[in-house]
């Protein structure tokens, strides 16, 4: 056999091995990204939800609660939707969470 009998590989020739790794690895980044979607989702319904309750609601420690419940959904929201453009970073929730207030804090007395 002569060098000139050899075939020339072309130049888009690419291994098995070498599509099914970018295929998961793929796979992966787009699994990544619908997860992060879905509780971008989630976290939204959660803030609309507790929003109507909000605007429906009795006055109290209740509310409160809820208007707080609220803005952390909310903040989870946003920082899921901005991982959605990172898909390698994380999302930290304890960021979101709200220091929690006493209602001697508030000024505020509970009847019993």
């Amino acid at each position: 056999m002569t060098v000139n009998s050899i075939p020339k590989r072309r130049w888009l020739q690419f291994n098995l091995r070498t599509l099914l790794v970018a295929t998961t690895l793929i796979g992966i980044v787009f699994a990544r990204v619908s997860y992060l979607s879905r509780l971008a989702v989630f976290h939204e319904r959660e803030a609309e939800r507790l929003g109507r309750l909000l605007r429906q609601g009795d006055s109290g420690l209740i509310e409160f609660d809820n208007l707080i419940s609220m803005i952390e959904h909310d903040s989870l929201a946003a920082m899921y939707r901005k991982a959605d453009y990172r898909p390698w970073t994380t999302v930290d929730e304890e960021q979101a969470k709200v220091p929690e207030i006493s209602t001697d804090e508030m000024g505020l007395t509970i009847d019993p």
